[in-house]
């Protein structure tokens, strides 16, 4: 009677949900074991260029000996700029990429699929409310009522468990076991 009002969630589903936040975890595990070098190269070189300007920079300003005018600086640092437009402007690229690539860098795929499912999940369980307030509206005793609520507390009550025991795990590994002071999360 009830897999018939539609509120039974299959078990495969619950099963791919919990799946998705065990991949994220390993795809956390591995991005720590084998962290990308290919940021860290750039990264180097973009330092060691914009260290050469500098100096560049400097040498030019330490022609005119500890006090320059204020004149003088404005003068000799438009002028460099103008010397080395293309250099800074290689510089300039070459920060943003390394802003971009900073910000894209600690976000795994297998993450975002985690929150795709997660999101997949909460639509079902708006939907499961929803036929569950219509059959509500339907039922025609008391005891048909009584029946709907208690399956219904319980088959939410478990899918919850689910998804906390998935994101506890998930959110440890992430982690890598600090604590955080949440008691809710860091409890085993």
């Amino acid at each position: 009677m009830l897999a018939m009002m539609g509120l039974v969630a299959q078990a495969d589903e619950r099963s791919s949900h919990r799946d998705s936040a065990n991949k994220a975890a390993a795809a956390v595990q591995d991005s720590r074991q084998n962290p990308s070098s290919n940021g860290s190269d750039s990264q180097e070189a973009y330092k060691v260029e914009r260290e050469a300007l500098r100096e560049a920079l400097a040498q030019e300003l330490s022609k005119f000996g500890s006090r320059p005018s204020k004149d003088d600086v404005r003068r000799v640092v438009e002028d460099f700029q103008s010397q080395h437009e293309d250099a800074m402007a290689e510089q300039q690229a070459a920060a943003q990429e390394l802003a971009r690539d900073g910000l894209h860098e600690g976000r795994l795929e297998e993450l975002s699929d985690f929150r795709n499912e997660r999101s997949k999940a909460h639509d079902e369980r708006r939907d499961q409310r929803r036929r569950y307030h219509e059959q509500l509206q339907e039922a025609n005793s008391q005891e048909a009522r009584d029946g709907l609520r208690d399956f219904f507390r319980e088959d939410q009550r478990s899918q919850h468990d689910e998804i906390k025991s998935a994101l506890k795990s998930l959110l440890r590994e992430v982690r890598g076991g600090a604590s955080t002071g949440n008691r809710r999360i860091d409890a085993p």
